[in-house]
């Protein structure tokens, strides 16, 4: 049997609105810094005191006081300078307190599932369906006006959307199979939760992050502007256009200025997140397989599946799988092992037909004899041939476990003494196991070893076996 790896002409799709999507985020994330350091920096630079009165209120611009006055004739550009901090301080702190307890919430709802889960919706629910500006109004009572309250405030109503977000990524973080492997393998909840969930876990917070931080934002300048936060004669972004909003038509900057700084703060942090986290896009195809060319490369004889030179890449041109060979004979089981994210299931789902965007299908050749389970022959199951999984061929992303070629004959074959044959009604399940010592059932299912307890039909296949 022969390989005809004819690859075809190098076409690429570019992706729509990439390098615009890219332009925008560089430059909020400029605009943003600049803000940021008006904000920290600003009062360093401040010509004069928040408190000193400098000319008559609401004074005009001039070559001593750029921006005007305000209401108690105070230098705006020095308030505007100064009145940043607070704000984005008490909005990052409240950031930070929301994305932790909303991280360890929503795992701790996502793993213990039961009452703790149902506990924590429902305080979640009840947070949610109290208007936020009622609860801010409440806890500000309760605590008095000033930082503190609104700070306390903000979490309260910022919480419940991070819990919510983080328990449904969670959940589907527990669904995959490396979790189900951590957890047949006996480590400890803090090990799964740590090792194998929160670095999955990762780019969902990082967002929720920029959305929480931009809640925070709105409701400390919300808080601001009602009185509730911080009190006169401090400045505030949020408190200067409570101030002069009166003087608006006689001295418009002191209200104009601090309100452009606010909504160029919520603008620059909204295009960033856009930026760095674009979401679903339309599928394209990128193809990097050089010039067309005819290649004939002999495959091994008698060969069920052949793949020479599978390769595979994402949309955004990231190489997932490169230069994939191996071959797969009648009766042979092949381990593909390796660690989360190497490959093991592009591989495997590439071998098997299901081809996705960028995949060459012309590396993948099946024999005449395959069935749909991979490694089994359609009439002859139960076959093994002597020479088991005995080669190992190296690649680039998945590798072959290097204890799996010593492994008996029995652990890596279906067939032998001992084992028991189960068929369907069309024929062969592809499934064939025993029974060790332990009670235990041990099988493999295309082509890989797994054990379950023998229990009845509601145990779990557990890989790999203890």
């Amino acid at each position: 049997m022969t390989l005809v790896s004819e690859r075809p002409p190098s076409t690429t799709v570019p992706r729509v609105d990439g390098p615009p999507r890219r332009r925008r985020g560089r430059l909020a994330l400029a605009v943003l810094m600049l803000v940021g350091a008006v904000a920290l920096l600003g009062p360093l630079f401040a010509p004069h005191a928040v408190t000193d009165a400098v000319d008559i209120p609401y004074a005009p611009g001039s070559a001593e006081v750029p921006l005007g006055t305000d209401r108690l004739g105070s230098d705006v550009l020095s308030r505007v300078l100064s009145g940043g901090r607070s704000l984005l301080l008490t909005s990052l702190a409240v950031t930070a307190a929301v994305c932790v307890l909303g991280a360890l919430l929503g795992m701790l709802a996502a793993w213990r599932r039961g009452w703790t889960d149902t506990l924590i919706l429902r305080l979640a629910d009840v947070l949610l369906g109290l208007p936020a500006f009622l609860l801010l109004s409440v806890v500000v009572v309760a605590t008095g006006r000033g930082t503190a309250g609104v700070a306390l405030a903000s979490g309260l109503v910022l919480l419940p959307e991070s819990v919510r977000v983080v328990r449904a990524a969670t959940l589907r973080i527990l669904a995959q199979d490396y979790v189900e492997v951590a957890v047949a393998r006996g480590e400890r909840t803090v090990s799964v939760l740590g090792r194998e969930v929160l670095p999955n876990l990762l780019p969902v917070l990082a967002a929720d992050a920029g959305v929480r931080f931009l809640g925070a934002v709105t409701v400390v300048a919300t808080a601001a502007f009602l009185g509730y936060g911080a009190q006169p004669p401090a400045a505030d972004w949020g408190l200067m256009v409570l101030e002069n909003r009166d003087g608006l038509t006689l001295q418009p900057l002191a209200v104009l200025v601090p309100a452009a700084l606010l909504l160029v703060l919520l603008l620059s942090v909204n295009l960033l997140l856009d930026a760095a986290f674009p979401g679903p896009q339309p599928i394209t195809a990128r193809r990097r397989l050089g010039p067309a060319a005819d290649v004939e490369t002999p495959a091994t004889p008698g060969s069920l599946l052949s793949v020479r030179g599978l390769r595979v890449e994402s949309d955004s041109g990231h190489r997932v799988l490169e230069d994939v060979d191996l071959d797969l004979a009648p009766g042979e089981l092949l381990a593909v092992v390796g660690e989360s994210g190497s490959g093991k299931t592009t591989l495997v789902l590439a071998a098997l037909g299901h081809v996705g965007p960028g995949c060459d299908r012309r590396a993948v050749t099946y024999g005449s004899t395959a069935a749909a389970c991979c490694g089994w022959a359609s009439g002859g199951f139960g076959r093994c041939a002597p020479r088991c999984a005995d080669t190992s061929r190296r690649t680039r992303a998945p590798h072959w476990h290097p204890t799996f070629a010593s492994m008996p004959r029995s652990r890596r074959c279906c067939g032998p003494a001992g084992y028991r044959r189960s068929s369907g009604r069309n024929g062969p399940s592809g499934r064939c196991g025993s029974r060790d010592s332990t009670g235990r059932r041990r099988s493999s299912i295309a082509g890989r070893t797994s054990c379950r307890a023998a229990s009845g039909s509601g145990s779990r296949w557990r890989w790999p076996c203890p």
